[in-house]
């Protein structure tokens, strides 16, 4: 993990320049937040939301401005003195940020005090072992919290997104058997046009029956699990944006799942 926090690093110091992600955006009033996670947190009332794999914060400030009391947690340095940065800048004081990895337990003083655990877009494919992702975000959860993840669909990671064609191809390995994999990008998602020092980065998957499993083995209760035929980025060459923010396939539509979101509670409620 140490080659891909480098590699997080690398990219905070880049997306905080606000060239390619909405930093300016974000500091003036404007959210990132789209639709599929605003349907699902539903209307804020003061809740105690841990945002965790935060990056640099646009959208923890943006929940914040919804109302929520909200913490940022990332294992990068870099994208937290970001973060901090961003919500001093957007004037937003519901909000702040502390380094932890999304992996070890919540620390005493965030242990069981969270109403809300909220990870989104670009999450588990960074995980090594999804039961002890679980485990740790129960461990921020009061009982009878709230774990809402919204990601990218597994299926999709396995995806060759270099290649055009009018059927999906695989490049990608989709159960865990085989352990982790490999990419090389030389430059960010976001389109910046910096060259990366950090081009590889080692990537774990999780099959959705991993994760449906771990995270009832770690004590949360499935409520809702949904897949969506758009994905958060430019997952292929031919996906372009649409009005709500997605990129959307010509003709895959109904052929791919790109994302998921899951909403779990945890026991005790």
């Amino acid at each position: 993990m140490a080659q891909n926090l480098d590699y997080w690093d690398e990219l905070a110091a880049i997306h905080s320049r606000g060239d390619r992600y909405p930093v300016k955006e974000v500091i003036r009033g404007e959210t990132t937040l789209r639709t599929v996670e605003l349907d699902i947190l539903g209307a804020a009332s003061g809740q105690h939301l841990l945002h965790s794999h935060c990056h640099i914060g646009l959208d923890s400030v943006s929940l914040a401005r919804l109302g929520f009391q909200v913490i940022g947690i990332d294992y990068s340095a870099t994208a937290i003195k970001h973060a901090q940065n961003i919500a001093k800048a957007a004037s937003v004081a519901n909000c702040s940020f502390k380094v932890s990895n999304s992996i070890d337990p919540a620390v005493p003083a965030m242990l069981n005090a969270f109403d809300i655990y909220y990870a989104s877009y670009g999450v588990l494919v960074w995980v090594p072992d999804v039961d002890v992702w679980f485990k740790s975000a129960s461990s921020y959860l009061k009982p009878g919290g709230t774990l809402i993840l919204i990601d990218e669909h597994p299926f999709a990671a396995t995806l060759d997104g270099a290649v055009a064609s009018s059927l999906p191809p695989v490049s990608a390995p989709y159960w865990q058997d085989l352990g982790p994999y490999s990419t090389r990008n030389n430059k960010s998602y976001s389109g910046d046009h910096d060259l990366l020092t950090n081009d590889v980065q080692i990537k774990w998957p999780h099959s959705i029956g991993d994760i449906l499993n771990a995270a009832i083995d770690a004590g949360f209760r499935i409520v809702r699990f949904s897949e969506y035929p758009f994905s958060h980025y430019r997952s292929v060459p031919q996906m372009k944006i649409g009005k709500d923010s997605y990129y959307h396939h010509p003709y895959w539509v109904k052929s791919v799942p790109f994302l998921f979101a899951l909403e779990l509670v945890k026991a005790g409620s």
